[in-house]
């Protein structure tokens, strides 16, 4: 994939000035980027989908976020407001009111400049995710009961020691119902936990130790203006991840996430580079 060397764009710098600027470009242009595509900086052509509303006297998208799945099985959701300008004749929103649309257009600060709206179809018309998001997967509710409360002293414990990333229960018509660890140690949960009931116990191996989801996180909140909603969740490889959904993505939050496992984080943007292909 192409890359665009923006340290050598504006004044002329010295040799010694650009050794470290230039070194530092070589080093970002040897790996590849999942998140360059999702990038809308100030002034590109970007687009969002969602409800048209007003609020405050002003024109808003409302467009559906979630926080992920959580290993409990419930799914916290939100609605996520992109503000909007017109470029043209302010009474075009009007006529959309409560419609769902696609509002295409460029970034100008804090708003999405519109310079055309059309009617959407039920279904988003992209999946706001980065590419390599694992899809959403197993629910169910936690076991209640003494045996349960019993086992919730343990598994903090394990979880404080750093070999126990989580627990849940799942299930479905497919298969029976099991009871999920999710750890670093393997042998040690395995054998911490057991299966003392009827539930079968499954260890599964996490890709991730608590501290690498934890630098995660910290990286994701250092850019709170553009943090729309947090949380987690499991993938059908039954691995948790860190969940997030962003108004944007902007090179600077890129660079942050370009020194991360892109595996561990399920994003969605609110608004997209580009103009979308409407059929």
């Amino acid at each position: 994939m192409d890359r665009i060397c923006r340290c050598c764009s504006g004044a002329t710098r010295s040799a010694g000035q650009f050794a470290v600027p230039m070194l530092q470009v070589l080093v970002d242009m040897s790996r590849e980027s999942d998140w360059l595509p999702l990038v809308v900086d100030q002034g590109q052509p970007a687009y969002s989908i969602g409800r048209m509303i007003e609020f405050g006297g002003s024109p808003f998208l409302q467009v559906d976020g979630a926080l992920g799945m959580p290993p409990d099985g419930s799914m916290h959701s939100a609605s996520m407001l992109v503000a909007l300008r017109s470029v043209g004749s302010p009474e075009a929103f009007a006529r959309y009111d409560g419609l769902r649309v696609v509002a295409t257009g460029r970034w100008d600060d804090e708003w999405l400049a519109v310079d055309d709206l059309a009617e959407a179809a039920a279904a988003p018309a992209t999946d706001r995710r980065a590419p390599s998001s694992g899809e959403r997967g197993p629910s169910g509710a936690a076991i209640a009961g003494d045996s349960f409360a019993l086992r919730a002293v343990v598994e903090r414990e394990l979880i404080e020691e750093g070999v126990l990333i989580d627990t849940w229960v799942t299930g479905d018509g497919w298969r029976p119902l099991r009871r999920v660890a999710l750890a670093v140690d393997v042998d040690r949960v395995r054998e911490a936990l057991g299966s003392s009931d009827d539930v079968p116990l499954e260890v599964v191996r996490s890709r991730w130790s608590a501290e690498e989801l934890g630098r995660i996180e910290s990286e994701i909140c250092a850019e709170e203006s553009l943090l729309r909603s947090f949380g987690r969740s499991v993938g059908l490889d039954m691995q948790m991840r860190v969940a997030v959904t962003v108004l944007r993505m902007t090179s600077r939050l890129r660079h942050r996430l370009d020194q991360l496992p892109s595996a561990a984080i399920d994003l969605e943007c609110l608004v997209l580079p580009g103009r979308p292909i409407v059929p």
